[in-house]
C-alpha cells in the first residue's frame, strides 16, 4: 500500500489551533476564500435528515465534512467527502434517534479549516423514531480513484481516503458486472495502516486486487468498529479487457540454474554466501527513516523491484537498502511489503538518522468540554459569538454572560 499522510483532524475535540483559526477567520477570511453553505436540510423517512450544500473548494486535496449538534450539545464531525467545488451535493443523516438536529458544513485543506457561516435550522425529530442514543461510528472511508495495474495488467487498485478515529478495521467489497457485493479483504486496523498512527489521522492507501478475468468491476471500502460499519460511495467502473490484461504474466516461474555434474575430484571451495536481496512485494515508499509518518519518501517502486540490503533499523523492523550508490533507504519487513532472498542472518544494525525538522509532534487534545468564548456559539444570544462578546475577554472564559 501507498502510504501518503496527510493533515492532523480529530473527533471529538477540535484543537486548539483550528478553533483560533476559525475564531479569525469569521473576523478576516480571505477574499479568495469561499465558505461552505448549507442550501437547505430536509427530514427523509425512516428518522434520516438529508442535508444540501455547496462546498465552493477549489482545492482537490481538501476533505469536506458534515458537523452535526444534537440538542445544543458540542457538535461532532460525523461524516466526510471528497469536494464538489460548484456542484451541488448533499450528506444523508440515516437512522437518527428523538431530537433536535443541526448542521455545519466545512473542509480542511493544507492552509487551515473553513466552516459554513452558520448551523442550518434545526430539524426535529419525535419520539416515532426511538430515544435510543447515538452511537460513535467510524468515519466514512474516501475511494479517491481506481486503477488498472500489476505486472499483467490484471490487477484492480483502489486507492482510499481512510480516517483512523474510531476505526477499528477496514474491508474491501467487489462487484462484478453489476452483481451484489462480496467481501474480499478485512484488515485490521495496524494492517491497513501499517502501524499504530503517530502523528496522523487518516491516511491515503491503495489496495491491490490481483488476478481479475475479463469484466467490469466496482468497489467499496468500509470502516467499521463494535458499533458498525460506515461504507464508501462505490468506485468507478474497473475494466479488464483482454488488451490490457496478460494472466501469464501475473505469477512469472522462477528459472531454475542447471549446474552441470562433472567427475572431477577437485574439491571446491565453500560458495560464498548470496548477497542479501530485498524485493517488494507490492507498491511501495522506499524512506529516508524507519517510519512512514515520520520520514519523507525517497522513492517510489513498483512490486517486484529489488535492492541490496545493507542493514537494518535500531529497532529491527526494517531493512536498510540501497538504492542506488550512497543513497540508503528505509522499508518495512513486514511480509505484505518486503521479500528477502539470499544470507540475511548477519545483517548489521545501523543508526537510525535524526527526525526532519519539519516532523509534525502527536498533538494534545483539547478538552471536550469547550469554554463559551471558545466554541463558536452564540451562547447568550445577543448577536455576538465568542471573541465578539464583550464579555469574554479570552479564549478560556466559560461564558458569555
Amino acid at each position: 500500500m501507498i502510504k501518503n499522510y496527510w493533515i492532523l483532524w480529530k473527533r471529538g475535540g477540535i484543537l486548539l489551533s483550528v478553533v483560533f483559526i476559525f475564531a479569525l477567520a469569521a473576523c478576516n477570511l480571505p477574499a479568495t476564500v469561499a465558505l461552505p453553505e448549507i442550501t437547505s436540510v430536509v427530514m427523509e423517512k425512516n428518522c434520516s435528515i438529508r442535508i444540501n450544500y455547496i462546498d465552493h473548494v477549489k482545492d482537490a486535496g481538501a476533505t469536506v465534512f458534515l458537523k452535526r449538534q444534537v440538542n445544543n450539545s458540542p457538535s461532532e464531525p460525523i461524516k466526510m467527502a471528497v469536494p464538489h467545488a460548484e456542484q451541488a451535493a448533499s450528506f444523508l443523516d440515516e437512522g437518527l434517534p428523538a431530537g433536535e438536529y443541526s448542521y455545519r458544513v466545512g473542509y480542511f485543506d493544507a492552509d487551515g479549516s473553513y466552516y459554513s457561516q452558520q448551523y442550518s435550522a434545526p430539524v426535529t425529530l419525535d419520539a416515532a423514531c426511538g430515544m435510543e442514543p447515538l452511537v460513535d461510528m467510524p468515519f466514512n472511508p474516501i475511494i479517491i480513484r481506481v486503477d488498472v495495474g500489476g505486472i499483467g495488467g490484471c490487477t484492480a487498485q483502489i486507492t482510499a481516503k481512510v480516517f483512523a478515529d474510531g476505526t477499528d478495521g477496514v474491508r474491501v467489497y467487489r462487484s462484478t458486472s453489476g452483481e451484489e457485493y462480496i467481501e474480499i479483504t478485512d484488515l485490521s486496523f495496524v494492517e491497513w495502516f501499517g502501524g499504530p498512527p503517530t502523528g496522523f489521522v487518516f491516511s491515503t492507501d491503495t489496495y491491490s486486487d490481483p488476478n481479475l478475468q475479463k469484466g467490469t468491476y466496482t468497489y467499496k471500502i468500509s470502516a467499521y468498529n463494535a458499533n458498525g460499519e460506515a461504507f464508501s460511495d462505490p468506485s468507478a467502473d474497473v475494466l479488464i479487457s483482454e488488451t490490457n490484461c496478460d494472466p501469464t504474466l501475473e505469477n512469472i516461474p522462477t528459472v531454475v540454474p542447471v549446474v552441470a555434474v562433472t567427475s572431477t575430484p577437485t574439491l571446491l571451495p565453500a560458495p560464498e554466501p548470496k548477497t542479501c536481496i530485498w524485493e517488494a512485494a507490492v507498491n511501495v515508499f522506499v524512506r529516508k527513516g524507519p517510519g512512514a509518518s515520520l520520514y519523507p519518501a525517497i522513492t517510489g517502486v513498483v512490486g517486484g523491484t529489488q535492492f541490496p540490503i545493507v542493514g537494518q533499523s535500531e529497532d529491527g523492523r526494517f531493512w536498510v537498502v540501497e538504492v542506488e550508490p550512497g543513497l540508503n533507504g528505509y522499508v518495512s519487513k513486514a511480509e505484505k511489503y518486503s521479500r528477502t532472498s539470499g544470507d540475511c542472518s548477519n545483517t548489521p544494525t545501523l543508526q537510525d538518522p535524526a527526525l526532519p525538522p519539519t516532523a509534525i509532534p502527536t498533538p494534545t487534545l483539547a478538552p471536550r468540554e469547550i469554554p463559551q468564548c471558545n466554541d463558536g456559539i452564540d451562547n447568550d444570544s445577543d448577536g455576538n459569538i465568542d471573541m465578539r462578546d464583550r464579555e469574554c475577554t479570552n479564549l478560556d472564559d466559560k461564558s458569555e454572560n
